[in-house]
């Protein structure tokens, strides 16, 4: 959702974050919390390496395919449509764009 908003700093490191973490194999992203982070003073157990460099991979991924969802909607109904009935963005973007592509996923 951060990429939304159109900030050019943040959406570089956003990009270039996920584009690192999906181009690394997760397997070379443990290798390096687990023998690399000690070096720097950073000690983690295998399983926290494990799980931190999961989740992070996780991430990218999940950070991907909801920005593909919220590109998949329509300009009308992101747009004009919901300005003129005096929707926000943060409510445009809460109760029409998310709620399409993301199916019951937030509904109670």
């Amino acid at each position: 959702m951060l990429r939304s908003f159109g900030v050019r700093v943040l959406n570089f490191f956003i990009v270039i974050f996920v584009d690192v973490l999906r181009a690394l194999p997760p397997l070379v992203i443990i290798i390096l919390f687990y023998f690399a982070l000690p070096s720097v003073g950073v000690r983690m157990s295998g399983f926290a390496a494990t799980w931190l460099s999961l989740s992070l991979v996780l991430t990218a991924f999940a950070e991907e395919i909801f920005w593909a969802g919220i590109l998949a909607v329509p300009k009308g109904a992101s747009g004009k449509r919901p300005r003129s009935t005096g929707m926000s963005f943060l409510q445009t973007l809460g109760r029409l764009s998310f709620p399409r592509r993301c199916g019951s996923l937030f509904l109670p």
